[in-house]
């Protein structure tokens, strides 16, 4: 058993729990991480011989760097007139195959038209243009 000392009472005699030894060892790990682990390299190992899966799998891997951005511009040029965020996003994910946050399309098109040369021009709120 080991005996620790939580406290004092007001009266001043002192507050101690006893612990068994084993109780204490280990509590906080997590010893079943290598079956975890384990587990998800299986569940991916089958989850690559489906077809199915494997096209869950690769709407998580993320698209190469620049490749949104690249679409909203290839978008935005392809328009005719001036385009709201969700017609944009729409193009986006057309033109990559893919879901694709409209987080990120809209923080590029805001980051976009602020840089120093801007390469999208903000027509409106929630309606940009490529700057021709």
């Amino acid at each position: 058993m080991i005996r620790r000392r939580l406290g004092t009472r007001d009266d001043g005699s002192k507050v101690v729990a006893e612990f068994p030894r084993n109780a204490l060892t280990g509590a906080l790990s997590n010893h079943d991480s290598a079956n975890v682990l384990r587990k998800l390299l299986d569940w991916k190992r089958r989850a690559m011989h489906t077809s199915k899966s494997e096209a869950v799998l690769g709407q998580l891997i993320r698209p190469p760097q620049g490749a949104i951005q690249a679409a909203v511009l290839e978008v935005l040029r392809g328009a005719p007139c001036s385009l709201h965020v969700a017609e944009i996003h729409k193009g986006v994910e057309d033109e990559l195959g893919r879901a694709v946050s409209r987080d990120t399309v809209a923080s590029f098109l805001s980051v976009a038209c602020r840089a120093g040369a801007p390469v999208v021009l903000r027509v409106e709120r929630g309606v940009y243009a490529v700057d021709r």
